[in-house]
């Protein structure tokens, strides 16, 4: 398997519906076919981390140290980070981080060879990186430290909030004139799109963008992620976040489109309320998503009584 894939075609469409199958297989326990499947996807295209992570849980699930760890290389080659935090929640409002260790094998001799080399697989990734995009990307970071620091000096919650607007819309400017720029922002040569803080920016500012009184710039931001998604720079994943949390946010936290709005009840997570939950899956699949069913299989929250998930013990 080669990361420098050879590109078949402008979009990543094809390879989301690829992973969407696989880790439906995955989540019927057909890790075989899974395994061929996220191959196939990866040969196509520049691979996600997520996704490669699924992938080398199919060879660990079957016993597969050797495959796994070469993919555990892939891995790193790929853009992921020690440090790799993607935020993956809305609950109430609020960001949650779903926090990704890179010890992922349980494996003491996987983990202590990956460790070993992880410093030089990291270097083949960075030695293609653009370094002056790269740069603009600190910057983005650095305004979204500042824009929240800013608020941390508010003698009251009116204050709080204008303090922290004004920060987040500077920042909100620069990063839409960077996503407009005509430099090479391709996840493949820069060091940002797994970014915790960079992922964190993008929610920002749909979130600052939200307090419009016209959706105009709310709408041309969420037209650049888009496209940014399609050429396989931001994840249909975290694209679809990013969608549920401004719909989220202009229902009064009350429902969601999409099913990635949690809230928490005792120590259960439930998904809120989705506007027409029958079409929910569908409208997830017209964006390239997987069903909730296979995207939460794992995960211990409550579904909403209306949602009619299949039966999945079925091959």
């Amino acid at each position: 398997m080669s990361i420098f894939c050879q590109e078949q075609d402008d979009n990543y469409i094809n390879y989301y519906r690829t992973c969407n199958e696989a880790l439906k297989c995955k989540v019927k326990k057909d890790y075989a076919y899974a395994i061929e499947l996220y191959q196939k996807a990866f040969d196509e295209k520049f691979p996600f981390p997520d996704d490669i992570k699924h992938l080398i849980n199919c060879y660990l699930l079957q016993g597969d140290t050797i495959n796994a760890l070469q993919t555990f290389q892939l891995l790193i080659k790929s853009g992921y980070k020690l440090d790799y935090n993607l935020p993956f929640l809305i609950e109430n409002g609020k960001r949650v981080c779903s926090n990704h260790s890179l010890i992922l094998s349980g494996n003491l001799k996987l983990d202590s060879l990956l460790l070993e080399e992880y410093d030089s697989l990291r270097n083949q990734f960075l030695i293609n990186n653009n370094k002056e995009v790269n740069e603009y990307m600190k910057a983005i970071a650095e305004l979204e430290f500042i824009a929240g620091k800013l608020r941390s000096y508010a003698s009251s919650k009116n204050e709080w909030k204008i303090l922290g607007n004004r920060g987040y819309r500077m920042k909100t400017y620069y990063l839409m004139n960077l996503l407009k720029s005509n430099l090479d922002l391709s996840r493949k040569h820069t060091d940002f799109w797994n970014d915790k803080y960079f992922i964190i920016a993008l929610i920002h500012t749909a979130q600052d963008l939200c307090d419009d009184i016209q959706d105009s710039l709310l709408n041309d931001f969420l037209d650049l992620l888009e496209k940014h998604m399609l050429k396989g720079n931001l994840h249909a994943q975290q694209y679809v976040i990013i969608l549920d949390n401004v719909y989220h946010i202009k229902h009064k936290f009350k429902k969601s489109l999409y099913g990635t709005s949690m809230q928490l009840s005792g120590k259960k997570k439930y998904i809120i309320k989705i506007e027409d939950i029958k079409n929910v899956d569908s409208r997830r699949y017209n964006l390239f998503v997987p069903p909730l069913w296979v995207q939460y299989h794992d995960k211990e929250y409550q579904f909403p009584k209306d949602y009619m998930k299949p039966n999945t013990t079925k091959p």
